[in-house]
This record gives structure tokens, C-alpha cells and sequence, in this order.
């Protein structure tokens, strides 16, 4: 579960940041 809960983390971040680069153009 650990594992998992650290991919779902990263997935977040990446998704955070598109979604912040998106919303800058």
C-alpha cells in the first residue's frame, strides 16, 4: 500500500503541474 500511495503521490504532482502549465497559456 505504501508503494501505491507513493505512485498515486507522484501522478498528483505531474498532475498538478500540467494542469498549472495549462492554465498558463
Amino acid at each position: 500500500f505504501k508503494e501505491i500511495a507513493q505512485v498515486n503521490e507522484e501522478a498528483l504532482k505531474q498532475i498538478e503541474v500540467a494542469h498549472n502549465s495549462f492554465k498558463a497559456e
